[in-house]
């Protein structure tokens, strides 16, 4: 199971949840089977455009919503994340992070 089917079925599970659907009522409102899109919540499976198109209507959100998996990531990736951009942006963008993070610095002294 790749990672990023696992992060957009959990994705896709959890919006499908926060509007108080069933996976049979998904399933049935996107035209699919309900074993199919366990499939695709538990990342065993993958969705096609078509019916990743379907899930986006249904869940009333943008396509780009499906794909933002920063909450998934752990420490480790994050800090290699933030590592390489660190090392790959300009110096104005530098100066804008580390303004950002003296601010949170302070809002968690408190």
């Amino acid at each position: 199971m790749g990672t990023m089917n696992k992060y957009l079925g959990l994705k896709i599970k959890e919006l499908r949840k926060s509007r108080g659907l069933t996976q049979a009522q998904l399933a049935e409102k996107i035209n699919i089977d309900a074993k199919y899109l366990s499939r695709i919540e538990t990342g065993l499976s993958y969705p096609s455009l078509k019916t990743i198109e379907k899930i986006t209507e249904i869940l009333h959100i943008e396509a780009g919503l499906l794909f933002n998996f920063s909450e998934f990531k752990d420490k480790d990736s994050i800090i290699s994340e933030l590592n390489y951009k660190i090392n790959n942006y300009p110096l104005e963008n530098l100066k804008l992070m580390l303004s950002f993070s003296n601010i949170i610095d302070t809002k968690n002294i408190k």
